[in-house]
């Protein structure tokens, strides 16, 4: 049977599922959430594909999937995760969960059907049967609590927003009277004056200490308890606004706003309200800022999933939100008849009260979970919260939440009962972690043994290079007399027998003169390459602005010649060797003299900054021929030269020793250039070498 299903999932797999597609389309229209797959078809394809790969594997090893339903431990690759992730995708796409849940499982009968399962199945047809269930039973469980923890998730990030928004709003009404920019007093129904700000103080040019406790009318226009009817106002306990009227402040008649608002009772014979005289804009733009805070304040609390209660010491409702007929089925004019504890279980009951009254007595937070009967019967559990007891006028209230916990109560049931289950697994991966441990250190042992090979190489190629560059330095040395000699009577030819000979000799006498002078150029070019290769670094700290105003006036004279321009911007000091640097620099302003146009003066521009890694960049730009980057590879291999034709004299060794230079002082040399163009040398130096001072 195991081998008959996985045949057949594999060839479903192979059509990429469409078969049990079609069928559980067809289930889906029947049961009326076809709409739910015209949309997100693709979705719904790619989890039928996952679930075949699932079942597979859960038939070629004979064993369910791994049966970890927590958060933060859903192996990839498990029924679980795959649950995960279609609650993630679906309820991005606005799908309820009851609708989700009803259509995961109306996937299920294809599978079965495509399992081939019969009535009569034998005993492994009923194992192999069990592993499929099991697959999507923790497909479901997986499902169902990752929605639940978006859903949780969502519902205290609203919470505590809400939370935060009531402390701001108590914030800003406690300093809303002694902050406010408009002169402000506060009478009781007496026209007592109890408290003034400092706007009133500074408007009236009174002090506060003076005139509190006096007569509103003696402190300010007599005229304004009549206009206002303060007095009147006061007693009915009501609010006015838009009172206009002038005052006389100071000397100066004053117009504006008077507006007062009932503040509410202390005791039965006093109460007290605030007056602000304000200008029109000021008022209406307080006005508008009100009502809006109070409108957000209401929405918060109205649109919240979870339900906000408030109660008394003795667990009377005093206010409840209107979702609560969601959660317990009752309206909140119903819930306050029936009481706080009324349909708590009876089991609960007592560990309710005890932890409800502590919170009263001790100030110690009330959250538990319990068992409720909602109003049609069903018995579902709340998680009640509530953190503060709050006391105003002698009555002593809390205020708090709760929220349906019942499919979370659930999962956790599941996983306390896949426990030892899932101890069982643990210590089957920490056996397979030991083995991947000895694989590691077996690849540890070979990597070292590669290394060492590595190290040896290396030695060996340091000792090749080493006598690579002696050779170098012994033939160039030993090539430079006779060459000498040779460019030395080739000269005296052409000055004492230059008359007798015909213009072929003569034309012959001074080619190999030339190039006798050529490869002396050149040997002397690779005997200096070869003493950089050798030399030690003497390292200084010089100014690089100075060293390359004194490489420019020692080319001073090929520089007329050519009639070009060499500029030097602000350079910074180094660390390094200096006679090498300037030799470095010597080398790249000749290479771009050299290589000029015709018709165009050439322009040299040398310019430096530091970089973030403590690097010096200095870039030398020219305005020459330039070349195509795709030789940018060669300019810097000795002896290598460009396709330039017999124009440009040189040995193709200049830019090799730059190279060479830069390589010692550990930084790096590279061009920019375009045809035509011209071409730009970027150096990078370390502004200390660790070799310095």
């Amino acid at each position: 049977m195991t081998k008959g299903t996985v045949f057949a999932y594999s060839e479903a797999l192979q059509s990429d599922g469409r078969d049990l597609y079609d069928a559980f389309a067809m289930l889906a229209e029947d049961a009326g959430y076809g709409k739910y797959l015209q949309t997100h078809a693709a979705d719904w394809r790619k989890t039928i594909v996952e679930l075949l790969h699932l079942l597979i594997t859960a038939m070629g090893r004979n064993a369910p999937p791994d049966p970890i339903l927590s958060d933060e431990q859903f192996p990839p690759g498990s029924p679980g995760a795959l649950g995960r992730l279609c609650a993630d995708t679906f309820k991005n796409h606005g799908i309820a969960f009851h609708h989700c849940l009803g259509l995961v499982k109306l996937l299920r009968p294809p599978f079965f059907d495509a399992a081939h399962v019969s009535a009569g199945a034998d005993e492994q047809e009923r194992a192999t049967l069990a592993a499929i269930l099991r697959v999507f039973d923790k497909f479901e469980m997986g499902l169902a609590a990752e929605w639940h923890r978006l859903e949780l998730s969502q519902c205290n990030r609203d919470l505590r927003a809400a939370k935060h928004f009531i402390l701001l709003e108590k914030r800003r009404y406690y300093t809303i009277f002694h902050r406010m920019i408009e002169p402000a007093f506060v009478v009781d129904n007496h026209s007592v004056l109890c408290d003034v700000n400092q706007a009133f103080e500074d408007f009236f040019a009174v002090k506060g200490r003076d005139i509190i406790g006096r007569h509103c009318s003696e402190v300010l226009d007599a005229d304004l308890c009549a206009v206002c009817d303060l007095e009147h106002d006061l007693e009915g306990g009501s609010s006015f606004s838009g009172v206009e009227l002038t005052l006389t402040v100071r000397g100066q008649q004053r117009t504006g706003l008077l507006a007062g608002t009932y503040l509410g009772g202390l005791s039965d014979d006093l109460s007290m309200s605030i007056m602000v005289f304000q200008d029109i804009t000021e008022k209406k733009r307080i006005e508008k800022a009100l009502v809006a805070s109070e409108e957000k304040y209401r929405s918060l609390v109205e649109n919240m999933p979870d339900v906000t209660w408030r109660a008394d010491v003795d667990g009377n409702l005093l206010f409840a939100s209107h979702n609560l007929k969601t959660v317990c089925g009752y309206t909140p004019a119903e819930f306050y008849q029936r009481g706080r504890f009324k349909d708590v279980h009876a089991d609960d009951l007592e560990r309710v009260r005890t932890a409800y009254r502590a919170l009263f007595a001790e100030q110690q937070a009330f959250d538990i979970r319990y068992r409720f009967r909602r109003k049609d019967g069903d018995w579902v559990w709340l998680h009640d919260r509530a953190v503060a007891v709050t006391e105003k006028e002698g009555s002593r209230y809390a205020d708090g939440v709760f929220a349906d916990v019942t499919e979370l109560k659930r999962v956790e049931d599941e996983l306390e009962r896949h426990r030892s289950k899932l101890e069982e697994l643990v210590e089957a991966r920490t056996a397979e972690l030991r083995c991947a441990n000895e694989l590691l250190r077996q690849e540890i042992r070979e990597r070292r043994q590669v290394e060492e090979e590595l190290r040896r190489l290396t030695q060996s190629l340091a000792r090749s290079n080493t006598d690579l560059e002696q050779f170098a330095h012994v033939v160039s040395h030993d090539l430079r007399e006779p060459l000498m000699l040779i460019v030395a009577f080739t000269d005296r030819l052409l000055q004492r027998y230059g008359t007798d000979l015909d213009a072929r000799g003569m034309e012959y006498l001074q080619r190999v003169f030339r190039s006798a002078r050529r490869l002396e150029g050149m040997v002397d070019e690779l005997l200096q390459l070869s003493r950089i290769s050798s030399r030690g670094l003497q390292v200084e700290s010089f100014d690089l602005g100075d060293l390359l105003n004194e490489v420019v006036e020692n080319l001073e004279e090929r520089i007329r010649q050519v009639r070009g321009r060499v500029e030097v911007g602000k350079l910074l000091a180094i660390e390094g060797d200096r006679v090498m640097v300037g030799q470095l620099f010597q080398n790249v302003i000749c290479n771009a003299l050299k290589y000029r146009k015709d018709d165009v003066e050439p322009l040299v521009i040398v310019e430096g900054r530091l970089l973030d890694n403590d690097f010096i960049e200095v870039t030398v730009e020219d305005n020459g021929i330039g070349f195509d980057e795709k030789y940018l590879d060669r300019i810097f291999i000795p002896f290598e030269r460009l396709e330039c034709g017999n124009k440009y004299e040189g040995t193709g060794i200049g830019l090799a020793t730059c190279e060479k230079i830069v390589g010692h002082h550990g930084g790096m040399i590279t061009a920019r250039s375009k045809p035509g163009i011209g071409t730009t040398f970027v150096i990078r130096l370390p502004r200390r070498h660790p070799g310095g001072k």
